[in-house]
């Protein structure tokens, strides 16, 4: 180890600089929590001297009351960094302390990442002026029927995904649209065809006990030629490490000019614990399924990614944002949604502040729970900052900017959303819910047919409320009707609708419906909004107001929406509607 100047050390491949607040391996920045850096830079400013428990706890919180348990977590993260497992930096002396090695005596040594990364095989086949400029990676495909291994090999896919897309001279496609791949037999070079990519990074994974093995290409996907190539004929203990191998060599292979940030990104681990990263990716894998016995699931594996790594910021973001859709389709109530999400997101910024998944969660939770719309906008723009693709802040932000009265933006960021992931039935119903809640009937029309014939049966296809908007009633009631029928109304009473609408006409045809949600009522809960819009459309103001104020003494987080939905423009001249927008805060 060697002092470059007083405020920068080097020792192995590493180096400390204190004027950037940083560490670097080779020139690559890595990530360390603020309070594990701080007790890293006191024992390299302090090297070949014996430090105290309690000196060190000491100079890292002053005046703070700790548990030794926070400064072991520290010492554990900083020894996994620099990989240091045989104590080459940091030794602990028993019951007296720590020392870090003296600079001047301290080995050459090499990191765990460069131990254990020997490839054998490494080619790039193209300049780098005619390199691909969209690129899908594909879940890595197991070469065993282990179901485990399914989950590995899209977890691989999801960490170089978003890896590769920090950078902005490339185009890679979002974990959703390359997920339904995990469980198909399919050809690389037609998924390619199907995504509308230049290339496929495919891969395969052979695991051996604790070891794996791995071969990845970069096809072509207008020929199949294959344009890089990476080869492990070692076995592989870290999936970590690899996963650093394939996407520094495959960024410098396609010559990307990557920013300090893109740098940061591309080395960043969010956990160490190779279990906690199979729970996770399961949990993503589930989570995107939006099902309610999906939702459910990928909670567990959220919660029990935890379990094994309790600093695991990625995992509590994870359970959030699968907590949220729950209460939105109407699993959970808002309540528990709330009761549940605040402590997990909480704990995420806590644990890594600089996590944009963790900064769109509390967007979304500021937005749809706490009704506090400025600081909604405020962490969606740091998330977006953070992360230009941020899936969440593409699909939710739109809905905040209807509500500000800002449609030109909010649809221009929905189609952003919709063509990083054009065959994603979430991005094209989002994309069709902001063109309707815009009042642009016709391009909401397009957008769900065209969302359906990807996705036949959809159920959050709602085609109903568009034909209303263009005054063509007829189609309207077929919408609603095949809306019904898919969520389960009985055939009998789809029939009674059908009959009330040919002999009574619009209004009622929503007679009926209240009738028959009165009678649902008396079976289970029935959100107070529901009943204020069949009151809205049959023309009873009082009473649709009456279930209004009910639903804002609930919180009930879609009443936002009445701000920009069509369906309560009946109301809107109204003084108690302004007044119920006020207090929502949306004036």
């Amino acid at each position: 180890m060697r002092t470059l100047d007083v405020h920068r050390y080097s020792f192995g491949e590493f180096t400390l600089d204190l004027t950037r607040g940083c560490l670097t391996e080779r020139g690559v920045e890595l990530r360390l929590r603020p309070k594990s850096f701080a007790v890293l830079r006191y024992l390299v400013e302090n090297h070949g001297r014996l430090i105290s428990k309690e000196e060190l706890i000491e100079a890292v919180w002053p005046d703070t009351a700790v548990t030794d348990n926070s400064l072991v977590q520290c010492l554990k993260e900083v020894r996994e960094v620099l990989g240091d497992k045989s104590q080459n930096y940091i030794k602990t002396v028993p019951r007296r302390g720590y020392i870090f090695a003296d600079l001047d005596r301290t080995p050459k040594a090499h990191s765990v990442r460069s131990l254990l990364i020997a490839p054998t095989v490494y080619v790039f086949n193209q300049p780098a002026s005619s390199r691909p400029q969209k690129i899908a990676v594909l879940p890595f495909k197991p070469l065993s029927g282990d179901e485990n291994d399914t989950y590995l090999g899209l977890g691989i896919a999801d960490t170089l995904i978003t890896r590769l897309g920090s950078t902005e001279e490339i185009f890679v496609r979002p974990t959703s649209a390359i997920q339904k791949y995990a469980s198909l037999h399919y050809d690389s070079i037609a998924a390619g065809r199907e995504q509308q990519v230049d290339a496929v990074l495919e891969g395969s994974i052979q695991r051996s006990g604790e070891k794996l093995r791995v071969t990845v290409r970069l096809l072509s996907v207008k020929d199949g030629s294959t344009l890089w190539a990476f080869k492990s004929d070692e076995n592989f203990r870290d999936i970590f490490a690899v996963e650093d191998s394939i996407s520094e060599k495959l960024a410098n292979a396609l010559a990307l000019n990557l920013t300090s940030q893109s740098r940061q990104t591309l080395a960043k681990h969010y956990t160490h614990n190779q279990e906690a990263y199979q729970l996770y990716s399961k949990g993503v894998f589930l989570r995107n399924q939006m099902t309610s016995e999906s939702l459910e699931k990928s909670v567990s594996c959220f919660r029990k990614a935890i379990e094994w790594d309790p600093n695991y910021a990625l995992a509590y973001a994870g359970q959030a944002s699968s907590i949220s859709p729950m209460a939105g389709l109407g699993f959970i109530s808002w309540a528990e949604a709330e009761s549940r999400n605040r402590p997990l997101i909480a704990k995420a910024l806590e644990l890594d502040d600089t996590l944009p998944e963790a900064h769109a969660a509390v967007a979304e939770f500021k937005l749809f729970i706490e009704w506090d719309f400025n600081s909604a906008e405020m962490e969606f723009r740091r998330a977006l900052e953070l992360n230009p693709k941020e899936p969440l802040s593409h699909l939710l932000y739109p809905d905040l900017l209807l509500l500000k009265g800002r449609a030109k933006e909010a649809v221009a960021m929905s189609k952003s959303a919709y063509d990083m992931d054009p065959f994603s039935a979430r991005t094209g119903k989002a994309l069709a819910h902001v063109y309707y809640y815009a009042r642009k009937y016709d391009e909401a029309l397009d957008q769900s047919k065209r969302t359906l014939e990807l996705h036949p049966g959809y159920h959050l296809i709602f085609f109903g409320p568009i034909y209303e908007g263009k005054g063509m009633y007829d189609a309207a009631v077929d919408g609603y009707l095949q809306t019904e029928e898919q969520w389960g109304l009985a055939v009998e009473s789809v029939a009674a609708l059908r009959q009330a609408y040919a002999t009574t006409g619009w209004r009622g045809y929503w007679q009926k419906r209240l009738e028959l949600l009165r009678m649902a009522a008396k079976q289970r809960s029935v959100s107070p909004l529901r009943f204020a819009q069949l009151y809205a459309r049959v023309g009873d103001k009082d009473k649709a107001f009456e279930w209004l104020e009910r639903a804002h003494r609930e919180h009930d987080a879609s009443l936002i929406l009445i701000k920009i939905d069509p369906i309560w423009d009946d109301l809107r001249s109204e003084p108690r509607f302004a007044n119920l927008l006020h207090r929502i805060g949306l004036s």
